[in-house]
């Protein structure tokens, strides 16, 4: 009988007494799986501060690039967004430095349009424009640029220059959708 109430003792998870002495509790976890539980919840608790420092790193970048510039406004449009329009002739200018002596400057020049859907009809327009009436283009962009000094032909003032066309070649073709001014092959003389 004795042995019958230890079985009972043993499923119920009560104390045994045998012989007028307590037995421990039988039934009770083993150390491993009480190690193994207390390992899954230490990892659960790293993977929640390491998924909450992604959170927060993801934030901050996503901060950082809402701040970034827009690539126009650094140059970077891509290329096949771009549609090019080179004058034919090579520009060689006469001007005066800040002594009145006078240099040469020879450069190629083109001009980048915005080229998606937004802008096509004022693509077609240029394109037609610039064609028919390059010449009168060309004299108004020289007259600009003769009216600069040599040192404006700097490299650090030269994007400068490149504004000021940009604006006369938008107002010139009633379009914001010119974005550039190229100025390869700069030689002074």
């Amino acid at each position: 009988m004795a042995d019958k109430k230890e079985a009972n003792a043993e499923n119920e998870n009560t104390e045994v007494v045998q012989d007028g002495e307590k037995k421990a509790k039988k039934g009770g976890l083993p150390i491993l799986s009480l190690i193994a539980i207390l390992l899954s919840v230490g990892t659960l608790f790293i993977a929640v501060l390491t998924f909450t420092k992604v959170n927060n790193i993801v934030a901050v970048l996503d901060e950082m690039n809402d701040d970034s510039p827009d690539p126009k406004e650094l140059g970077l449009i891509p290329l096949d967004q771009i549609e090019t329009f080179s004058f034919k002739e090579k520009f060689i200018l006469t001007v005066k430095d800040a002594n009145g002596e006078n240099h040469n400057v020879l450069f190629e020049m083109s001009f980048g349009a915005l080229k998606n859907d937004d802008t096509a009809e004022d693509i077609t327009k240029i394109t037609a424009d610039f064609e028919n009436k390059q010449r009168i283009v060309r004299d108004g962009t020289e007259s600009l640029l003769l009216k600069k000094k040599f040192e404006d032909y700097s490299e650090e003032n030269i994007q400068g220059i490149k504004d000021e066309v940009i604006q006369y070649l938008r107002e010139r073709f009633g379009t914001n959708a010119i974005v550039e001014v190229y100025l390869n092959g700069i030689m002074f003389r």
